[in-house]
């Protein structure tokens, strides 16, 4: 009777201990679960209804099918950026808090603002998701018909030119065509607006001579023969923009230096699992190939330019290189 009552306990106990090894296996199980196992922030660095804004909502609209969970846009503007990336900086390395970088954010911010609370490469690339051309602009009586116009008139004096604030793109970029063309220092005289649509309409209005913008801000009034474009950037190497046929790129003009456009990519904060990289960059792969996104960023004046991590942090190092040289 005692044999018989000592095997059934150790009967009883053995299966209480084969119970709970499987409850804690399931618990860890559940602890490691595949990622992404929740719905994923993205944090866009400016307001709501600008172009990034409206990047990072087309992204969220496509690219869960690829993820395999929701994407969360939350706006995170101020100081260019700089807030939105300090956020991302500060989140768990989980790949669960995530942002929408441009080329104002990660390229010309930390150019011309090297006493930033962060390293300028503080940061993880997931993937590149599209380009934005650019155009050089002149009012459609100015005595420029080519870009050699306007070269040989800035020699003789000073031309202004209208941009959406010191230290942006289109700043960067007409100082770097002063550089590359040999111009005299001050010949193009910066003015700055608010916003890129202000920046054409300073133009209209007589009150500069020249600008230099995103091809989305322009292209209504370069149809409207509003404006009149001299140059273009095109996002294909050897090819025009097809919204522009008969403008010739700055590289057919001989300043490839002037290849500048505008971009967008999604970033994570420093040290996340390699998991998470792989599964954002075959996700971003996917989704520029995706007809509905392509269709929808093209809408913006995008144009789908996929980067793999790897490629895309080179990249963004690249254009930190570039601006940085200009700004100082």
């Amino acid at each position: 009777m005692g044999a018989f009552r000592w095997t059934s306990n150790r009967w009883l106990f053995c299966t209480w201990l084969a119970v709970a090894s499987v409850a804690g296996l399931g618990s860890g199980v559940e602890a490691q679960a595949p990622y992404p196992a929740k719905p994923i922030t993205l944090l866009v660095p400016f307001g709501a209804g600008g172009t990034t804004d409206l990047a990072a909502r087309a992204l969220a609209q496509v690219i869960p099918q690829y993820v395999g969970q929701p994407i969360v846009v939350v706006n995170k503007p101020g100081s260019s950026g700089a807030v939105a990336w300090q956020v991302m900086i500060e989140s768990p390395t989980d790949g669960y808090t995530l942002m929408m970088a441009a080329i104002g954010t990660h390229g010309t911010l930390p150019a011309v603002n090297p006493n930033l609370p962060f390293k300028h490469n503080q940061f993880t690339t997931l993937g590149r998701t599209q380009v934005n051309p650019t155009v050089l602009v002149v009012r459609p009586d100015s005595p420029w018909k080519s870009l050699k116009d306007l070269l040989e008139a800035a020699r003789k004096g000073p031309i202004k030119a209208s941009v959406p604030g010191l230290g942006t793109m289109p700043h960067l970029a007409l100082e770097i065509l002063v550089k590359t063309t040999g111009l005299p220092k001050g010949s193009l005289t910066m003015i700055p607006y608010k916003s890129d649509a202000e920046t054409v309409t300073a133009l209209m209005g007589g009150h500069v001579d020249v600008n230099y913008n995103n091809l989305i801000s322009a292209i209504s009034q370069i149809r409207a023969g509003q404006v009149r474009a001299l140059a273009a950037v095109s996002p294909v190497p050897g090819k025009r923009l097809s919204d522009l046929p008969d403008v010739p790129t700055f590289t057919e003009l001989g300043i490839p230096q002037m290849n500048v456009v505008g971009w967008r990519g999604v970033l994570a904060p420093p040290g996340v699992p390699a998991a998470v990289v792989e599964k954002w960059e075959a996700a971003v792969r996917k989704m520029t190939e995706d007809r509905g996104w392509r269709e929808t960023i093209q809408k913006l004046g995008d144009e789908p330019a996929f980067l793999g991590a790897r490629a895309f942090g080179e990249f963004v190092e690249g254009e930190y290189q570039r601006y940085r040289a200009v700004a100082t």
